[in-house]
């Protein structure tokens, strides 16, 4: 079972359905902070320097690179080993990225947006 069919059996239960609402606001404030840094090409660096906010806050603020990388691979109905091979990163790679072991870096990140559909700054 992928992602997309344990959500929509999850959604079945009515409190599970419940709680995914109750979480919707943290999600949209997420997404505009998201797309907001993107269109303006910044990096979470960048970001922090101007605000002044630490760039470690701002990557648990945006649930991390790795946490991205996971969702966006979920959303595409993406294995790890199917990833690895449309992008050339090993799989161990992409398991080390999604769970904060591994740095994603600029070629991969640019590599993981073009087969995920994002902007690869979302991964810096």
């Amino acid at each position: 079972m992928n992602f997309r069919d344990h959500v929509k059996e999850m959604m079945k239960d009515p409190e599970f359905v419940e709680e995914y609402k109750a979480l919707e606001p943290e999600y949209e404030i997420l997404e505009q902070l998201l797309s907001a840094r993107a269109e303006k090409n910044m990096t979470q660096r960048e970001l922090a320097d101007i605000t002044g906010i630490p760039q470690g806050h701002i990557s648990r603020i945006e649930n991390a690179p790795g946490v991205f990388l996971a969702g966006a691979r979920y959303r595409e109905d993406l294995s790890q080993r199917a990833l690895a091979e449309i992008t050339g990163i090993p799989q161990r790679h992409i398991s080390e990225m999604e769970n904060g072991k591994r740095p994603v870096g600029k070629a991969n990140a640019r590599k993981l947006a073009e087969a995920l559909n994002v902007d690869y700054r979302m991964f810096l």
